[in-house]
C-alpha cells in the first residue's frame, strides 16, 4: 500500500503524520496537549484583541457626544487583563515543570509492516462481509423468484438486448420493454435500483446520447438496461470534461452539491475509504479499475436496495 494511501487512511482517523520512511511512520502522540494549549492561548490573544478594540471604540464614541469618562480606570482594566494573560504561560510552565507551551509533542514510531498487516487485515474483513450480503441478496432473490414464476430479473434478461429496450417511469415504478416485446416492471427499493443508475444521473440529453440512458425524455432519473450499464454510465460521466480534471473531493462536491442536501465533505470520506484513494487525487490520474471503484462507492452512498420485479 502506497505512502499516500497511508496518510489518507490515519488523517481521516484523526492521527497526524508527521513522516513515513522504509520501516517506521512517526505520528505525532494523539495524547498530546501542547497543541491544544497553543489553540487556547491563539484564542484567547484574539479575544483580547476584539476586546482591546472595542475599548478604544468606546473611548472615542465618548470624546465625540462629550460622555465623562474614565481613561485612567479603563487603562488599568486593560493592562490588568493582558497582565493576567500573559502570567497564565508562565504559571501552566510552573505546574508542570517544563515549557509545555512552546514544547513540540513527541512523536512514535509505527512498524510499517505491522501497519500493512493490519491496513490487509482490514480489507480481508471487508471483502469477507461483502461476500456474505452478496450471498444474502442472492437467498433472498431466490426465495422472490421461487414465490413469483412472473417475476424475473431486468440484467440478465437484457444482457444481448441493452440497446434496443427502452423504459420510462410512473408514479415510482420504472417500466422497462424489452428487445422482444416482454414488459417488466420495477418497484419499491431504492430510486438508483429501480432505474439501474449506481450514480443517479439525472435524464439529460448528454445521459440519453452519451451514457447510454434508454429513458423518456420527460423522466427526472436517467435509466439504464442493466446495473453494470449503470456503472460504466458513472464512469464516462467520471471521463467527461465537467469532472476529469477535478480531484475525488472536487467531483463529488459538483455530484452532490450541498445545495440538494447533501454533505460532499462526508460523501468524499466514504469514497476516499472505500476505494482507498486520498481525496485530493484528481480523476485524470485514475486507471480504469480506480474509476469503476469510484463508481462503486458512489453506489454504496447513493442508496442501492433492490426492491421486487415482475412480468406484465
Amino acid at each position: 500500500m502506497n505512502e499516500g494511501i497511508i496518510r489518507n487512511l490515519l488523517s481521516n482517523s484523526g492521527i497526524n503524520v508527521i513522516n513515513i520512511d522504509s520501516d517506521f511512520i512517526y505520528i505525532e502522540d494523539p495524547g498530546c496537549i501542547q497543541a491544544a494549549f497553543s489553540t487556547i492561548f491563539d484564542y484567547a490573544w484574539l479575544v483580547v484583541v476584539l476586546l482591546t478594540g472595542i475599548l478604544i471604540f468606546g473611548w472615542g464614541i465618548t470624546k465625540i457626544f462629550g460622555i465623562k469618562n474614565d481613561l485612567f480606570s479603563n487603562a488599568k482594566n486593560l493592562i490588568l487583563i493582558f497582565g493576567c494573560l500573559s502570567a497564565t504561560k508562565p504559571a501552566i510552565n510552573v505546574l508542570y515543570g517544563s515549557d509545555i507551551i512552546n514544547k513540540t509533542c513527541d512523536e512514535i514510531p509505527v512498524s510499517l509492516i505491522e501497519t500493512q498487516k493490519l491496513l490487509a487485515q482490514r480489507n480481508a474483513t471487508f471483502s469477507e462481509s461483502d461476500l456474505l450480503q452478496t450471498q444474502e441478496a442472492l437467498m433472498r432473490q431466490e426465495n422472490i423468484n421461487n414465490t413469483s414464476t412472473e417475476q424475473t430479473t431486468i440484467s440478465s434478461t437484457t444482457s444481448s438486448t441493452t440497446s434496443s429496450s427502452t423504459a420510462y417511469q410512473n408514479n415510482g415504478e420504472t417500466i422497462y420493454t424489452l428487445a422482444n416485446g416482454e414488459k417488466i416492471r420495477r418497484k419499491g427499493g431504492s430510486v438508483a435500483w429501480r432505474n439501474n443508475n449506481p450514480g443517479n444521473i439525472r435524464n439529460t440529453a448528454f445521459s440519453r446520447e452519451h451514457l447510454g440512458a434508454i429513458c423518456s425524455p420527460n423522466d427526472t432519473w436517467a435509466t439504464f438496461a442493466s446495473e453494470e450499464d449503470g456503472l460504466n454510465a458513472v464512469v464516462a460521466l467520471l471521463k467527461s470534461k465537467n469532472y476529469y480534471n477535478l480531484s475525488i473531493a472536487e467531483a463529488i462536491n459538483r455530484w452532490a452539491p450541498s445545495s440538494d442536501g447533501n454533505n460532499p465533505k462526508k460523501y468524499a470520506t466514504i469514497v476516499s475509504n472505500t476505494t482507498g484513494l486520498p481525496v485530493d487525487t484528481r480523476i485524470s490520474q485514475m486507471d480504469d479499475n480506480d474509476l469503476y471503484n469510484v463508481a462503486k462507492a458512489i453506489q454504496k452512498v447513493e442508496g442501492w436496495k433492490p426492491g421486487t420485479e415482475e412480468r406484465i
